[in-house]
């Protein structure tokens, strides 16, 4: 406390006023296991992969989380949040491969199901072993995993607030434009639903109604994301997007996007056609124009509803207006392990 008073010496301007006069207590997830019940599934799990696939080489982490956070102030707001979950992310390596890792097979749950991750596992494996060709025509359905990833992440640097209101932004003043496809519908996503750990209010206090809060809805762009001093400053909506440290100024750090979800799962997205399922795609990015190029390191073929072989890694290239325009298929939540949390989009692009 006395360091903290301190620092209000340096006279860091920050003139917006504090959250106050709100209590709320969120708690998201069962008890987790023991730490020895939890030791002894992930035994037997890595010993049941080794035996099945001698052939690889396994490593990162299986671990269960408890995740607590936590804002006051005297000015009557008490706000808490605990999240538990598990978080199984085991990279392969075949033996003899050249690249540091060939894969990864992970997924996020509050509930522990060790049998729906190996089978998950086997499939994965499995179709990494059996080489396929690529889906015919110029334009083919690519499956992206809705966590982090290049096209998401695209909303990410262009609806910042300050870039958006100060002309650097592609989507600078065209606010209230329908820019997208219809099917396409972009939330500020503080519900913790699809991303474990997500605390309902942001680093300022900030909590909106439902937790959420669309910034694109139907391809209509209605605001960028923004927090308490970037809204005040340009007169901008304020949408619970502050981040930062914990003894830090309060920035645009806390964006926690998600795509509203559009079909009932994959199968009612592809309407019975072979799709591209995006593993690795590391390098690639947006220009300033908007163009998006990046290379795809591991990929698998989707089909019938079963990831059926391993791909050769190769391009996607698009612009950012077919991507999320006429080329956007939609978003599914329905995740490839039951229980399993995140969800799905897919668009129609070109590959070389």
């Amino acid at each position: 406390v006395a360091r903290a008073e301190s620092a209000l010496s340096r006279e860091i301007p920050y003139r917006p006023s504090p959250s106050n006069s709100l209590q709320k207590s969120v708690v998201l997830g069962s008890a987790l296991l023991s730490e020895s019940e939890f030791a002894n599934h992930c035994d037997a799990l890595l010993s049941k992969v080794r035996d099945v696939f001698p052939e690889f080489v396994f490593s990162h982490k299986l671990k269960m989380v408890e995740k607590k956070k936590s804002l006051s102030n005297n000015a009557g707001l008490q706000l808490s949040f605990t999240d538990r979950f598990y978080e199984m992310i085991l990279l392969f390596k075949k033996k003899g491969s050249l690249d540091i890792v060939d894969g990864d097979v992970s997924v996020l749950t509050r509930e522990p199901n060790f049998d729906g991750y190996f089978d998950f596992i086997c499939e994965c494996l499995n179709a990494f072993l059996t080489p396929v060709d690529f889906p015919k025509g110029n334009l083919v359905p690519v499956i992206w995993l809705e966590g982090e990833n290049p096209l998401i992440d695209f909303f990410a640097h262009e609806l910042n607030g300050r870039k958006l209101a100060t002309g650097n932004s592609l989507f600078s003043g065209k606010c209230q434009q329908q820019l997208f496809s219809e099917r396409l519908t972009l939330i500020q996503d503080n519900t913790a639903k699809f991303h474990a750990g997500n605390a309902f209010f942001d680093y300022e206090g900030v909590v909106n109604a439902e937790f959420q809060l669309p910034l694109i809805e139907r391809g209509v762009l209605h605001s960028p994301y923004t927090d308490k001093r970037t809204a005040l400053e340009f007169g901008l909506r304020q949408t619970g997007s502050a981040g930062g440290a914990y003894d830090a100024v309060p920035a645009m750090q806390g964006f926690t996007p998600r795509l509203k979800e559009t079909h009932k799962d994959l199968n009612d997205l592809l309407q019975g056609q072979p799709a591209i399922l995006v593993g690795i795609a590391g390098g690639g990015d947006f220009d300033s124009a908007g163009r998006f190029g990046s290379p795809v390191q591991s990929a698998f073929l989707y089909d019938d509803g079963v990831i059926k072989g391993r791909l050769p890694e190769f391009h996607l290239t698009d612009d950012y207006q077919s991507i999320f325009g006429s080329q956007f298929r939609g978003v599914c939540h329905a995740p490839f392990v039951q229980g399993g949390m995140g969800g799905v989009f897919v668009v129609d692009m070109k590959i070389c």
